[in-house]
Formats: structure tokens, C-alpha cells, sequence
């Protein structure tokens, strides 16, 4: 498995060829005949369709200029408190997770216009990156999540109990979030 793996071939023929060496090694050859099933049976998951399509609207969300839009509000509504642009990182971010559903592409998306906007501002670079990554780490748990999705179809759970889960917990990790922030404003320069 290691050998093809770093031999660079794909993942997942890698995962193939590790599953068809231990069929045979263990006299499993009667496991033969359920490959193509598995295969036909991976691709009627449409719960997982959602993950890439996820990743297609932060993409069309960054590049139609959604991302400035919220920034916007999101300055609109907290950027006369001191540390107002911090907060609209923390409530763009916020925003952001209930739209993409992923951290990582959301700390992409977020990184490239929120934190050079913070460095302009005075805001330390620590600091720009702190709260944008902690922010960012909101795509998992404020809905849509792709991590839901994929618990939602390996064990087998509705997805929208776990979604309406999500929500208060994520709100009070933004008000958590927001009191550092306070606190962060009130000890710093």
C-alpha cells in the first residue's frame, strides 16, 4: 500500500490495489464480484454531491465579489466599535460558514482579502491571522457543513438534525470569539 502510494500513484487506486492484494492474500476471492457493486453503489450517495458544489459556490462567491459584499455589511453593522474590523472578520466568517460549509476554503477565500485589509488598518499580522483562521474554523459547525454531510452518509443519519445541531453551538462560538476580541481590544494598543 505505502510502496504505491509513494510511487505516486492515485489514492485511490492505491486503496484498490491494497484491497485486491489482502482479498487474495486471505483467499477473499469470492470478494471479487462485489467490486463493480461497491463502485455503482459510491456513486448513488447524492448527500456527497453537496461537497463539491460546496467548494463551486465559494469559488463563484469569490470571484462575483460576494466576499467584498459581506465584508461590507458585516462593517456596516459592527465597524463603529473599536476593533470593528476584527469583528467584521469574525461576522463575515460567520456569514461565510453558513454559505461554503467548508474551513478550508473558507480561510482561503477569507485569508486573501481579510487579513492584508486588517495589516492596512494597523492590526498586527498575529492578529489578522488568529482571527481569521479561528473564524474560519466556523465552516465545520454553523450548517451547511460538509463534515455533517459526510457523518450524515457514513453513519447513516438524517442531515437535518444535524444541521439545526449546529447552530447554537456556532453562535456561541462567534460570541466567544467576539469577547476575545473585546478583551483583545481592551489589553492591546
Amino acid at each position: 500500500f505505502f510502496g504505491l502510494l509513494f510511487a505516486g500513484l492515485p489514492i485511490v487506486g492505491t486503496i484498490l490495489a491494497g484491497a485486491i492484494a489482502f482479498m487474495a492474500t486471505n483467499d477473499l476471492a469470492v470478494l471479487y464480484e462485489s467490486i463493480p457493486i461497491q463502485f455503482y453503489g459510491a456513486l448513488e450517495i447524492n448527500s456527497l454531491l453537496a461537497i463539491p458544489l460546496f467548494l463551486l459556490v465559494g469559488e463563484i462567491m469569490n470571484k462575483a465579489g460576494l466576499t467584498q459584499r459581506l465584508i461590507a455589511v458585516a462593517e456596516v453593522l459592527v465597524g463603529g466599535f473599536k476593533g470593528g474590523l476584527a469583528y467584521a472578520n469574525l461576522f463575515t466568517n460567520a456569514m461565510a460558514a453558513s454559505i461554503l460549509g467548508s474551513a478550508v476554503a473558507q480561510i482561503g477565500v477569507m485569508s486573501k482579502v481579510m487579513i492584508p485589509a486588517m495589516e492596512r488598518m494597523g492590526y498586527k499580522r498575529e492578529f489578522s491571522g488568529a482571527v481569521t483562521v479561528s473564524a474560519g474554523l466556523l465552516g465545520p459547525i454553523i450548517p451547511p457543513s460538509m463534515l455533517m454531510i459526510i457523518y450524515g452518509v457514513v453513519a447513516v443519519q438524517p442531515i437535518a438534525p444535524l444541521f439545526i445541531a449546529g447552530i447554537v453551538p456556532g453562535l456561541l462560538i462567534v460570541a466567544a470569539l467576539a469577547l476575545v476580541i473585546f478583551l483583545s481590544g481592551l489589553v492591546g494598543p
